[in-house]
């Protein structure tokens, strides 16, 4: 079994923000909290449809909707910090004819991560909305754990999954996997033949499909990224040199043009392209190493790439 790189990366300091955002929450909510009981008293006794005190009662009503989550959020963060501490990958015996793939996933994993720390960073210098908390926070975090359920699924990571953290990316990936199915059905209806052909092929008897399960999943990445960010509106948005390749947008220009359309900032913009990367990486040792792959890994527990890959998709088109 051959060792790879130590994905080690310092966390005591990433972790410590964690934590004080985590209490800077609390401490905001505690004095909302006695205000929200008080207007909701006053809501009981007074109730005039579109009064002053009606407007109130649907702010108290929309703040206690996002403000319990991001206690969750948060927390979410920190234990998915805590699992990457001294992680290490190696590849196993069975991967060892596609051992430069498997090195490619190996790098883009560390990338990936420390993007993951790096978005903390600017998490904490950037004004960010209580709705986009989830976008920012939760779901990045979701990713990166279910990127590293995948490692050790394919025996890459072979520390053992802290059985809480386990359960409640279990439940948050269910979550998403609805809402993308709803968001990409409210975009374009036909990308769900993309997603859904390829959980049908990864639960085949066909020994070809976890190769044809990595393409529709390539394709389905490639179309949303073209279709949310065109040829022509990056154009007229962007006109540094640096945005292009050939005259026409590189990848980073149309997460860039996305992202900053959607959220307001570029804050997700590096996060994303290196869960992109990660994601390829992925698809790569797929459709390469295929026969290796399917001989020794359970078709259930394939379906990790198309959780990863539908992360992603509610990142670039889901709600803030």
């Amino acid at each position: 079994m051959e060792k790879m790189a130590s994905l080690t990366w310092p966390t005591d300091r990433l972790s410590a923000q964690i934590e004080r955002q985590h209490e800077a929450i609390m401490r905001m909510t505690a004095p909302f909290e006695a205000i929200a009981k008080q207007v909701q008293a006053l809501g009981r006794a007074i109730s005039f449809p579109n009064s002053i005190v009606d407007q109130m009662q649907r702010a108290v009503a929309d703040y206690q909707r996002i403000l319990p989550n991001l206690g969750v959020q948060f927390a979410l963060s920190k234990s998915v910090i805590d699992s990457l501490q001294g992680l290490n990958l190696v590849v196993p015996d069975y991967l060892a004819t596609q051992g430069q793939l498997a090195a490619i996933l190996q790098s883009r994993t560390h990338e990936f991560y420390s993007s993951f720390r790096n978005l903390t960073d600017l998490v904490q210098s950037t004004t960010i909305s209580p709705d986009a908390t989830m976008a920012v926070v939760s779901r990045p975090s979701l990713s990166v754990a279910t990127h590293n359920r995948g490692l050790r699924i394919l025996r890459l990571n072979q520390d053992e999954p802290e059985v809480e953290l386990e359960s409640t990316v279990d439940e948050l990936d269910q979550l998403d996997a609805e809402s993308a199915r709803r968001l990409i059905n409210t975009v374009n209806p036909s990308w769900l033949t993309l997603i859904e052909g390829a959980e049908h092929s990864l639960r085949s008897d066909n020994p070809d499909r976890v190769r044809h399960a990595a393409t529709s999943l390539r394709e389905l990445v490639t179309q949303i990224i073209h279709t949310l960010a065109p040829d022509d509106l990056v154009h007229e948005r962007l006109t540094e040199q640096h945005w292009f390749h050939n005259g026409r947008p590189t990848r980073k220009a149309r997460l860039f043009f996305i992202l900053t359309k959607k959220y307001g900032n570029d804050v997700l913009v590096d996060f994303i392209e290196k869960d992109i990367d990660a994601i390829l990486s992925f698809f790569d040792l797929f459709q390469r190493g295929t026969h290796e792959i399917v001989s020794t890994i359970d078709s259930k527990e394939l379906q990790f790439i198309v959780t990863r890959t539908r992360l992603l998709v509610t990142q670039l088109i889901g709600e803030t």
